[in-house]
């Protein structure tokens, strides 16, 4: 992103860093694979989505105001979290998605192998 481009000065660039965009990324897909299972339409995936993009503006909006780099994280994860949280509570769905997993029934619970008796 240019840091200056309203300033009429040679360009110069911020970079996002490589989390800035798979950590979000891991929690908006884990959102979108909830929303999948559930067999609704992915209302919870979309806010995030777009709390997402609204997170970048602000870091950029916040970089130019204050003409300094600023850790995109620091506004992306409240935005990401806050909004789907937000969401879940409004449907009423925040428990089930706190108590959400990936693991199937016959994960969680191990098979009990016989015991062997030994006959002295």
């Amino acid at each position: 992103f240019p840091k200056n481009a309203l300033s009429g000065e040679e360009w110069k660039f911020s970079l996002l860093g490589l989390g800035d965009i798979v950590l979000p990324g891991l929690f908006i897909s884990f959102l979108y694979r909830y929303d999948f299972t559930q067999k609704r339409t992915p209302i919870i995936y979309y806010v995030c989505t777009i709390s997402y993009v609204l997170g970048l503006a602000t870091t950029i909006a916040v970089m130019h105001i204050f003409e300094h780099a600023q850790p995109a994280l620091l506004y992306l994860v409240p935005f990401c979290i806050l909004s789907s949280f937000l969401t879940a509570l409004l449907r009423g769905e925040l428990s089930e998605l706190l108590a959400y997993t990936e693991e199937s029934e016959s994960e969680e619970t191990p098979e009990k192998t016989p015991e062997k008796t030994t006959k002295k």
